[in-house]
């Protein structure tokens, strides 16, 4: 073997040495790391406000490691980077921008006495926010007048804008506006004829707010030529077990300047929706049964037209609350 061939395998086994050298103290590093756990946990919050969002980094051991930084990430973004404290625990505030549920998990990248790690990859259930709807009625009250609906929604007392509100009339609807930016929507409608008019309006929800519908406002009408006809008034009242599955029976009193009036037609409502008709009797009295089918709350009312002898008038009962018992609930559930 010449000179120049024993300088080359001094230079490769130089170059081997080397080599390894620098990747085993490296392997012998990596194996000698602390093995780390990352733990996170799902969560429940409300569109609009914030979550908190909790991760636990510990050792083999369950110790938990402080002083070291996480990534936290939501449907595989990241949105923060947060440190652990004394016992390893680290905490992030979320805010929910939208009602649908995500995932989200926490990475520890390792450093030289820690190896990485990446928790499970965790839910965060959103739900939808409530809303809440206020309904009033403005202008006279008379046929041929015009009256102003206006719905004010509202969520945690902040205007909703841009949401679309429903206007019924006696259960059939009538119309639709757009909330203004104080949660504002308004309808417009004329008075035709005398009568009985219950209106409503209702919020249907979105993909973030809850449904929401207003309470029933009853007016009555009268018309002109009622004026010389004798006045009538409706007393009415309920009777019978408040709960699913029983009876109510709904009477309706109708007098006319303190006499009872008999054999006249009464008809008899719920919610502002039609039930059906009863005549009262020698005494007065019109009496309409209604088998309760659900838990809920029951408004119930009765009209009378009127004739050529006596004018229109209507009357409405106490609304009843009806629980149902064998929900689950100690308290039972509307």
């Amino acid at each position: 073997m010449n000179r120049n061939s024993k300088i080359a395998i001094i230079i490769i086994l130089i170059v081997i040495i080397i080599g390894l050298a620098l990747i085993v103290p490296s392997i012998t590093n990596d194996d000698s790391k602390i093995a780390t756990n990352l733990s996170t946990v799902s969560v429940n919050g409300i569109y609009g406000n914030n979550v908190e969002l909790e991760a636990f980094l510990s050792d083999e051991n369950g110790t938990g490691i402080p002083d070291k930084d996480l990534s936290l990430y939501v449907n595989g973004e990241k949105i923060a980077t947060v440190k652990t404290d004394s016992k390893g625990n680290a905490n992030y505030n979320y805010e929910l921008k939208n009602a649908q549920d995500t995932s989200w998990y926490a990475e520890f990248k390792g450093d030289d006495k820690y190896s990485g790690s990446i928790s499970q990859k965790d839910t965060i259930n959103a739900h939808k926010k409530n809303t809440n709807i206020n309904f009033e009625i403005t202008g006279d009250e008379k046929v041929g007048s015009t009256l102003t609906l206006k719905s004010t929604l509202t969520d945690e007392g902040n205007p909703l804008e841009g949401k679309i509100v429903i206007f019924e009339l006696n259960g059939q609807f009538i119309g639709t506006s757009k909330t203004n930016v104080n949660g504002e929507a308004t309808f417009n409608y004329k008075i035709p004829n005398a009568g009985v008019y219950t209106f409503t309006s209702e919020f249907k929800g979105d993909s973030n707010y809850l449904a929401n519908r207003a309470g029933h406002t009853t007016i009555y009408i009268v018309s002109d030529d009622d004026s010389s006809k004798k006045t009538t008034d409706i007393h009415l009242s309920t009777n019978g077990d408040n709960s699913v599955g029983s009876q109510i029976q709904i009477k309706a009193a109708l007098t006319s300047e303190g006499k009872t009036v008999s054999g006249q037609e009464v008809t008899f409502y719920i919610n502002g929706e039609k039930l059906g008709s009863s005549t009262t009797d020698s005494n007065g009295i019109a009496t309409f049964d209604y088998n309760i089918p659900n838990a809920g709350v029951f408004t119930f009312s009765s009209t009378f037209k009127g004739n050529t002898e006596y004018s229109t008038s209507s009357g409405k009962a106490p609304t009843i609350y009806v629980v149902d018992n064998n929900s689950g609930n100690e308290n039972g559930t509307y």
